[in-house]
């Protein structure tokens, strides 16, 4: 469908008893434009805003209390868009072309058992934001300012670059292969389970020389390259049990039990 008739296909459906605008089942032409500036209580149902080949460009619209339900935004390009009071449940965005987001804002915004993969929001803001249940993998914040967000489900190779966080919540996600330590502005409520927690870098060269007798030596080797590698953390860093993938599976449980024990130890 071409932008244009998306428009019009809008403006000419009537409005339900609650004053919204249903859109199902369509798919935008290639390298499309999002045409409508402001965009008010529109519910979006299996629609394709990707397009196949080129993805699609929004520059500037607002979305106000709209809803996107199994929607797919695979290669979109969006710039200083707006979305306020608005919810996203089964969204997918980067499974298949990579998705760009910039200077756009999401306040008091719901994300619900959506997926989001290689994609680069930049200079985005998230005010009042609800990641529930959702899988965030190769995904890049960069000079984002987060308030008030929460995050539940699983963080795969999750970067926050030079962004600022106040009062966001990651104790409910599994976050593996993640930067998310590497500045003082980084407001962040961490998992701190045995299997998911920060450790710092003296806690590590503890674990080192509180295993020696225990481990065997080729583990024992691998622990300390790990201890070598973190060392140079000045915030701490974020342990799962792929960080230990090169230990024994009869020996990683206890490296965890161990390594979660001295956690908190600093330099």
């Amino acid at each position: 469908m071409r932008p244009k008739e998306l428009a019009r296909l809008i403006e000419a459906t009537p409005r339900d008893r609650d004053g919204v605008v249903r859109v199902e089942r369509v798919v935008l032409d290639p390298r499309s434009a999002w045409p409508l500036r402001d965009n008010h209580r529109l519910r979006f149902e299996r629609v394709d805003f990707g397009a196949p080949l080129f993805g699609s460009f929004w520059t500037r619209p607002t979305f106000r209390g709209c809803v996107f339900v199994d929607c797919d935004l695979d290669g979109v390009n969006a710039t200083r868009t707006s979305f306020v009071d608005c919810a996203f449940e089964r969204l997918s965005v980067g499974r298949r072309l990579f998705s760009a987001f910039s200077r756009c804002a999401f306040r008091a915004c719901t994300f619900v058992d959506c997926t989001l993969a290689s994609a680069e929001l930049s200079e985005c803001s998230f005010h009042d934001v609800a990641f529930t249940r959702c899988e965030i993998a190769r995904t890049n914040f960069s000079r984002c300012a987060l308030v008030d967000t929460t995050f539940t489900g699983a963080l795969r190779t999750v970067n926050l670059t030079a962004s600022t966080a106040i009062r966001v919540d990651l104790r409910g996600c599994a976050i593996v292969d993640s930067s998310l330590l590497d500045g003082p502005q980084l407001d962040l409520r961490l998992p701190d389970g045995p299997n998911n927690f920060v450790a710092y870098p003296r806690a590590f060269l503890a674990a080192v020389e509180a295993l020696e007798p225990v481990l065997t030596p080729g583990n024992h080797d691998e622990l300390r390259a790990v201890a070598a590698f973190v060392a140079g953390s000045t915030y701490g860093e974020i342990v799962d049990e792929s960080l230990f993938a090169r230990i024994s599976a009869d020996q990683r449980g206890l490296v965890l039990q161990r390594l979660f024990a001295l956690r908190d130890l600093r330099a």
